[in-house]
């Protein structure tokens, strides 16, 4: 089996990187790569990267509900 790099930190799963993908609503590989990977403004990177920081962590899960849904500003 082959798993995505991204979502190890050494010999271990990022911290939390489990959870935030529960809770996204896709079970769409690609898509869920897009979600860990892709910069976040509000973050000041992407989703994996504060993950493996341990920062804004209920905000990646808050943004992890919210992906794939448009929301009204």
């Amino acid at each position: 089996m082959v798993f995505p790099a991204f979502q190890f930190a050494g010999d271990h799963l990022v911290p939390e990187f489990s959870a935030i993908l529960s809770r996204l609503d896709t079970t769409n590989a690609i898509a869920q790569i897009r979600f860990f990977l892709t910069p976040d403004i509000d973050l000041g990177c992407s989703p994996i990267e504060s993950l493996k920081q341990g920062k804004n962590i209920d905000l990646v899960k808050l943004r992890a509900l919210q992906f794939g849904h448009q929301l009204a500003v």
